[in-house]
């Protein structure tokens, strides 16, 4: 017995400790609330949280008998007082057996019971699932008329109501068990339980010796300003937990707070919370105001179909965020990583500053992520980055300046990877044969980067549409089976130190468009099937060791043609002026002969003619001021040309005085010591004078 009622006050004193870190806890709930929003802490505090329900549940009708008897140690503010701290009362549910003529209030002692205890307790006793094997000392025969201040250690015949609001939680449960309760209690608890359970369950309701008193604060309604408090501050705990004032976090706190007060987490379970303040975030980090489209950020507004540049997906959650050249200014938020659906960021050309976030590369949709044209630093393929390998589809990241690095052999998990977009990256070392393994491959940019070595073994990315590598120092020759790629559009290794020749394969890209390989050591001829090349528009073979004549280029879509500093010999092709696209013909130092083709002034589109350095002979043929209306330099000088530059050419460089600005002419006297210049211009005509090289007749 001594040890029992030992324990019996132990338990007593831990429900008064709980009972005072409930009132703690809801003290710091509130001084959350304001501390968080001081412009609000007189709306919260007339909140259910603060005030339980604002005061209106505190209220119990009292029943007649409860006239009659009024306890004469508390009073009814006091009563008030005491719910206000322990947030421990709790409504009866009605049920069988129930006396309706007891107050439908709450439960507590106010001293007016008919048998009253000899002894009552200034503790309450402890509720649990096993009531206690020693009965109570002079137990009241009949439940009271009106609630007690503190729960009895007996549970009545008559199941209470809670009042509202409950809070959660449980009472430690008696250590001695309960046996099984009779069908009828009886009105004087036996001081030990029967050893034998009763044979039928009772008609009346189970009283359940579960207790109901709990410790922590009702759930909030989130529509309330305290509720949506407390999802905000969760929202934006998972995702920027170090919140300071004057930050980008910080504002976009402040801004969910008094000014996005709409949102709120009832229809979402706290989506548009999260997302929202993550786009906040986005803003004041990256300078919003100054964006050059910012329409609809930071309004009330749905931001899925209202903020642009944001798009979501079906569900209504972020899926892609789009602000190319929109003057976005500084880091990248990590906190985009937290935006569960995003798939898609494009950001290039814009002012980024810092590394590429790791935290974008958690992202389990992340399959298109460009980020041209800024100034990010940092690691180029940080590890992380590979935990994406099954997801990324395109990655542009040229035009930054990134710690120098190699591209790491890693690469070749990214089997889905369509684009690699890594030009201007500081990228040094050989590329590794692993990218034959990244079979999805259709457009390679490793362009102005230090690569060095042969270029690796492509056969196995038969879906390569653009490759460009131009600008390193690749060496080696143009692998032949390349020629195969009838799909390939764009092909461009110009600018390293590729040898051999051109190979006859090349002959076989029907679909090729561009094709530029300028500036290496290329030596044999141009192969003639490049002139039926019907999709060519681009041709660039300039500054190489090439030799032999130029094919008749019939391509009708061909606008650029370089072929200047190399051996080329022979006639120039008239064909190449009945090209109805051509803009660009630069043939400059090469060894070509005969005449300038009388059809040169059919090139209506034709802007720049470059034959200087050439050995051609005869005269300049005259043109009508209605032919080359589009051109705006003519380079002649330093051929063997004889007669004076005809009136034609010099009536149009006065007509399109402002369009055509450059015309070289070999006004000088010639080599030979001749006092006579090989082509006499009139005066403001020619805009630089050679001497040239001695004319034939």
């Amino acid at each position: 017995m001594k040890e029992c009622s030992s324990m019996l006050v132990t338990l007593a004193l831990l429900w008064v400790v709980k009972i005072t870190e409930a009132n703690i806890f809801m003290n710091d709930v509130a001084d959350v609330a304001d501390v968080a929003s001081p412009s609000r802490s007189r709306a919260t505090s007339t909140h259910p949280l603060y005030s339980h329900a604002g005061g209106k549940g505190l209220k119990s009708k009292k029943s007649k008998k409860s006239k009659k008897c009024k306890s004469p140690k508390s009073s009814k503010s006091e009563k008030r007082s005491s719910l206000r701290g322990s947030s421990s009362y709790h409504k009866s549910k009605k049920g069988k057996g129930s006396d309706k003529s007891k107050g439908k209030g709450y439960s507590y002692d106010d001293g007016c019971g008919e048998e009253p205890s000899a002894a009552p307790s200034m503790v309450p006793a402890i509720l649990s699932s096993n009531p206690t094997m020693a009965p109570t000392i002079s137990p009241t025969g009949k439940p009271t008329s009106s609630p007690t201040d503190f729960p009895t250690s007996v549970p009545s015949a008559f199941p209470t109501k809670s009042v509202s609001p409950t809070v959660t939680g449980t009472l430690p449960p008696t250590p001695s068990p309960s046996m099984q309760p009779t069908d009828t209690p009886s009105s004087i608890p036996t001081s030990s339980p029967s050893s034998i359970p009763s044979g039928h369950p009772s008609e009346n309701p189970t009283i359940s010796h579960e207790p109901s008193l709990s410790f922590m604060p009702t759930a909030y309604d989130c529509l309330s300003p305290a509720g949506r408090l407390r999802d905000l501050l969760a929202a934006i705990e998972a995702v920027s937990p170090n919140i300071e004032d004057g930050t980008a976090q910080g504002q976009a706190f402040e801004w969910l707070i008094n000014e996005d007060i709409t949102t709120n987490a009832c229809d979402d379970n706290g989506l548009a919370f999260k997302e929202r303040i993550i786009l906040a975030t986005y803003y004041y980090n990256n300078g919003g105001d100054n964006w050059v489209n910012n329409s609809g950020w930071l309004t009330a507004a749905a931001h899925c179909s209202n903020w642009f540049g944001i798009k979501c997906d079906s569900n209504g959650m972020v899926e892609t965020i789009q602000h190319n050249e929109n003057n976005v200014d500084g880091t990248i938020p990590s906190e985009f990583g937290a935006l569960d659906s995003l798939s898609v960021i494009k950001l290039y050309d814009n002012k980024l500053t810092g590394s590429i976030p790791v935290e974008l590369y958690s992202l389990a949709s992340l399959s298109f992520l460009d980020l041209e044209t800024n100034t990010l630093t940092g690691e180029l393929f940080p590890p992380e980055m590979f935990a994406r390998s099954n997801t990324l589809e395109r990655f542009r990241a040229s035009i930054n300046t990134f710690t120098p690095g190699t591209i790491p052999t890693e690469i070749g998990n990214f089997l889905k990877l369509e684009q690699i977009w890594i030009a201007s990256t500081n990228r040094t070392g050989t590329i590794p044969d692993e990218i034959n393994l990244m079979v999805s491959l259709e457009n390679i940019a490793f362009s102005d980067n230090s690569l060095t070595g042969k270029i690796p073994d492509l056969s196995a990315l038969t879906l390569l549409r653009k490759v460009v590598m131009f600008n390193n120092k690749l060496t080696g020759t143009l692998p032949a089976e390349l020629g195969n790629f009838t799909g390939l559009t764009d092909f461009s290794f110009a600018e390293n130190e590729l040898t051999g020749t051109i190979p006859d394969s090349f002959s076989n890209l029907s679909d090729l468009e561009e094709l530029f390989l300028h500036s290496n050591e290329f030596r044999g001829s141009i192969p003639t099937g490049f002139a039926a090349l019907s999709n060519l528009k681009a041709f660039d073979v300039e500054n190489n060791d090439l030799t032999g004549k130029i094919p008749g280029f019939n391509n009708t879509k061909l606008s650029f043609f370089k072929a200047s500093n190399n051996d080329l010999s022979g006639t120039i092709p008239a064909t190449l002026f009945e090209l109805e696209n051509i803009r660009n013909l630069y043939l400059s130092n090469n060894t070509l002969s005969g005449t300038i083709p009388l059809n040169y002034g059919n090139a209506t589109e034709l802007i720049d003619l470059y034959l200087d350095g050439n050995s051609l002979t005869g005269t300049i043929p005259n043109i009508t001021q209605v032919e080359l209306p589009s051109i705006t330099e003519i380079l002649l000088n330093s051929n063997s040309l004889s007669g004076d530059v005809p009136d034609g050419l010099c009536g149009l460089r006065s007509a399109l005085a402002e369009q055509f600005t450059v015309l070289h002419a070999d006004c000088f006297p010639g080599e030979g010591g001749s006092d006579l210049p090989n082509n006499p211009c009139a005066e403001g005509c020619c805009t630089s004078c050679y001497s040239g090289k001695i004319a034939s007749d």
